[in-house]
């Protein structure tokens, strides 16, 4: 069983959330208690709080729904996230993309039928050690090719 997904995902993902969340709900907080106070208008806090509504939707939909852990297992794909673990078959593997212009690189693979995690999987994976903007992580190309490969053994053709 070889592992496919980075380490630290979890505390990354969480910290990414928590971190800027954080900072923006204290600036609203002290940009609401300067407007009770008559220091400044209600503006401020209004802007703020349109800020944190758009940086939570960003990192919910990039970070949110990325797997903990993701293993190869030969003829099929063991994947985590949180307490949810499913064990997905090669053959009900549609499409294995990687996001080229984000970095960390993220790896998506697109599912015939859904799993108890949904129709497609996130993560990001072992070799994503580099920031280069020209570097192409190979587990998504490897995953599809034998993703077809056993699409097409097990149809028989």
């Amino acid at each position: 069983m070889e592992k496919l997904s980075s380490d630290g995902v979890t505390i990354a993902t969480k910290a990414f959330m928590v971190i800027p969340l954080f900072a923006l709900a204290v600036m609203i907080v002290v940009s609401t208690l300067s407007w009770l106070a008559g220091r400044e208008g209600p503006l401020g806090a209004v802007i703020l709080t349109a800020v944190f509504a758009g940086v939570f939707y960003l990192a919910r939909k990039f970070t949110w729904n990325l797997a903990d852990e993701v293993y190869d297992c030969g003829d099929s794909v063991l994947v985590r996230r949180g307490k949810l673990e499913d064990k997905i078959p090669l053959r009900n593997i549609v499409d294995v993309m990687n996001s080229g212009i984000s970095r960390p690189s993220k790896v998506t693979i697109y599912l015939a039928a859904p799993s108890i995690l949904g129709l497609k999987i996130s993560f990001l994976p072992e070799d994503v050690g580099s920031f280069n903007p020209f570097f192409k992580s190979e587990v998504p190309k490897n995953l599809r090719d034998r993703a077809r490969l056993e699409r097409s053994n097990s149809t028989g053709h």
